[in-house]
């Protein structure tokens, strides 16, 4: 049985689903491209600690996308549009396909497969096969991404046919951009089973041609009371106490919880969204059960 590892953008309110409180104050989730690039400041800062499902989807900040309110307690809606919709080489295979709107469930976060669509990857997932996937269609431009429908469902599937729900884990991590800087580039900030992982949806399109969103809703067990899965409480470990000394104590002891997988795991917390091993997954438990231990210890905080 495999499990799953998804990144996630640093977020102030613990990836509850709202805008961060003090949104400038977030330094950490622009480590991202997407979210440097397309953050609103001003925007953000008006709508502070307000609700994801309370906004217009085009006022949702860009970690939607970055699985940014995999903790949303309220529904939220997304809108999704695909890049090559208003390129003129893709005019007549994309040019049909309309924005489409997504209703996220509570404790949903989206699922990518990036590894799985680069064409560097093709030749290794189809000698790993009994038999080969559909060939893939000729990008009218230079891409490294597998460009044809057909291709794109059929790696979809074999991704996230491989997980089981209810009983596959989902390992939610940050790639960089957390409050401890430097000291790694991978940080599992949250541990929960796959409730259920939806289905291939397929944006709305004026034709019958379509094509797939690479996106997959995926339903965790976490929540906050930590009874079937739970978030590291690192949030509370850099809340401010008014004293320095005490901060500096307790950034200390953040760098003892903090679950850092191993070296030659680090594949496994790549591109967004991956397949994880059993191998993977226990190694991860065993992290965060001493991580659990230490936390108990500090006794700073709630016990995840």
């Amino acid at each position: 049985m495999f499990h799953m590892t998804q990144r996630v953008a640093w977020h102030e309110n613990q990836w509850d689903g709202t805008i961060c409180s003090h949104p400038t104050e977030n330094s950490f989730c622009i480590a991202l491209d997407r979210i440097r690039l397309e953050r609103q400041d001003a925007k953000e800062i008006q709508e502070a600690s307000r609700s994801w499902g309370k906004l217009d989807p085009d006022d949702i900040p860009p970690c939607k996308a970055e699985a940014g309110g995999f903790m949303n307690k309220e529904d939220w809606t997304r809108l999704i549009r695909h890049p090559y919709k208003d390129l003129p080489k893709t005019r007549d295979t994309h040019g049909h396909l309309k924005d489409t709107v997504l209703k996220v469930p509570p404790y949903t976060s989206f699922a990518v497969p990036f590894a799985w669509m680069l064409n560097d990857n093709q030749k290794a997932i189809d000698n790993s096969l009994p038999e080969p996937l559909p060939e893939d269609e000729k990008a009218p431009f230079s891409s490294p991404w597998v460009f044809g429908k057909d291709r794109q469902e059929a790696l979809s599937e074999l991704m996230f046919g491989r997980l089981s729900n209810e009983k596959s884990l989902v390992f939610f991590y940050c790639k960089e951009g957390t409050p401890l800087g430097d000291l790694t580039s991978r940080l599992v900030v949250g541990v929960g089973r796959i409730l259920s992982v939806g289905k291939t949806g397929y944006y709305e399109s004026t034709k019958k041609a379509t094509y797939p969103l690479w996106d997959r809703k995926i339903s965790h067990s976490i929540r906050p009371n930590g009874h079937d899965g739970f978030l590291l409480p690192y949030h509370e470990y850099i809340k401010p106490t008014g004293n320095a000394e005490e901060d500096a104590r307790r950034f200390e002891l953040l760098k003892e919880i903090a679950v850092i997988p191993d070296t030659n795991q680090i594949r496994s917390f790549s591109y967004a969204s991956e397949l994880a091993s059993p191998d993977v997954a226990l190694s991860t438990l065993v992290r965060c059960l001493e991580a659990v231990r230490k936390i108990r210890e500090h006794n700073i905080t709630k016990k995840p």
